[in-house]
């Protein structure tokens, strides 16, 4: 972008927050030979016939204030395919066929009185012409020579950390099964790790674990559910919208110690995930 570009970028922002419309329209065919891309709308461009490399003049944007160059990120084509209900976006391609049938065809009452494989025939011969037109080259050959796609068998490794199921029975049986959380009288209960299990650093004993209902779990898992560092307990449950639903406190059977180093290691973990 030239020095002198940017100047009238700077003029236009100007006019721009003072709400001078005009001036804003006379920018824009100042402007007009240069050029700005388009995004399109979910993977889709009306303007690509006119415009394949979605480069288009200034003039084909709509304004809008919040742009930093104040127009939109769409042009006008592709504005109209957003307001198109969602539903309906899926049968662009079918309506564009559709009509290169009806014109092979003499018209959509000629189309219509031909017996099905005919038409089947002149709608195939229709959708391989759009394709040319409009869509990409992998596209097209899949279309035409459909018995040439292979099937790819893609390999995946993961690394999974097992889990003591005796722990697991030890605690929900030292609970009665019931969650640890003081008040809560749930039975449907899990064994939540303080500490994320699947961190390399983290154990799987009864230091870092707690019997916690699904909510309770559910919570603590998504940093909702915040302990005290201390080890008497105490954490403040918010809710996906950050208000603060419960403060509380976990219950430990004298059999049960925790070590506090992993309250401490998940804090950390959870503020650097931020």
């Amino acid at each position: 972008m030239t020095y002198q570009l940017r100047g009238d970028f700077q003029r236009y922002n100007l006019a721009k927050q003072a709400g001078y419309e005009e001036s804003m329209e006379r920018w824009l065919e100042d402007n007009h030979r240069h050029n700005k891309r388009c995004c399109g709308y979910k993977g889709e461009w009306a303007c690509e016939k006119d415009y394949p490399d979605h480069m288009l003049p200034f003039s084909e944007f709509g304004i809008y204030r919040d742009s930093p160059t104040g127009l939109h990120h769409m042009c006008k084509s592709c504005m109209s395919m957003r307001d198109v209900p969602h539903h309906a976006i899926s049968n662009i391609i079918d309506n564009a066929v559709s009509k290169i049938a009806y014109k092979a065809a003499g018209s959509s009452k000629s189309f219509y009185k031909l017996p099905k494989e005919e038409r089947l025939s002149i709608r195939k011969d229709a959708k391989r012409s759009y394709l040319l037109d409009h869509r990409p080259a992998e596209e097209v050959l899949e279309f035409m020579f459909p018995e040439t796609k292979e099937s790819v068998i893609t390999q995946r490794t993961a690394n999974h950390k097992t889990r003591n199921q005796a722990l697991v029975t030890k605690l929900k049986e030292l609970y009665n099964y019931t969650c640890q959380v003081e008040g809560c009288n749930e039975t449907e209960v899990s064994l939540a790790h303080i500490y994320k299990h699947s961190l390399p650093d983290s154990v799987d004993n009864e230091t870092n674990a707690l019997c916690l209902c699904n909510n309770h779990h559910s919570a603590y898992d998504g940093d909702r559910l915040v302990l005290h560092p201390a080890l008497d307990g105490r954490f403040i449950r918010y809710n996906r919208f950050g208000k603060v639903v419960e403060i509380g406190r976990i219950i430990y059977d004298e059999k049960h110690v925790i070590d506090v180093k992993w309250i401490k290691k998940s804090r950390e973990w959870h503020d650097r995930e931020k």
